[in-house]
């Protein structure tokens, strides 16, 4: 479990002194992360070699729904799923780890029908292949209400 480990460095959940990734490789990862969301929306599994590399995971626990693993494990699992109306990224915090690899951290919001909406973090490692940026892990956390949440 390599995701992201971004409350090591400080309280806050920030890591400190990472690694800034140029504009045109933060450009490329987003446009994976975005494209993820428009694909599992559309429900293309065939595509999701686009977002994902082979040996790719996607660790789901905290939503009660089992590891996936490589990548057909993945688009097996979605397929098999009742999935939110759509799926939104956001906040998007993109270091880099050399120069074919970075750690994301963003916000997701996934409207369910009824108006509630489940949000929480995607911690995402990415590389980069001769295909472009891909994920080659995710781990999703859920945001539950504190006691002081509005």
């Amino acid at each position: 479990d390599a995701a992201c480990d971004w409350g090591s460095a400080s309280s806050d959940g920030w890591r400190r002194g990472a690694e800034a990734m140029d504009l045109t490789g933060r450009l490329e990862v987003e446009q994976v992360l975005a494209l993820y969301g428009h694909l599992v929306d559309a429900q293309a599994w065939d595509r999701f070699d686009e977002v994902f590399t082979e040996d790719a995971a996607f660790d789901a626990s905290a939503l009660q729904l089992p590891r996936m693993e490589p990548r057909s494990g993945i688009q097996e699992g979605f397929a098999s799923m009742g999935h939110p109306v759509a799926h939104l990224t956001t906040n998007l915090v993109v270091e880099a780890d050399g120069a074919d690899g970075a750690t994301v951290l963003s916000k997701f919001l996934c409207p369910l029908r009824g108006g509630k909406v489940l949000t929480g973090t995607y911690a995402d490692v990415v590389v980069r292949t001769d295909a472009g940026w891909r994920i080659r892990e995710r781990v999703v956390t859920v945001l539950r209400p504190r006691e002081d949440t509005l």
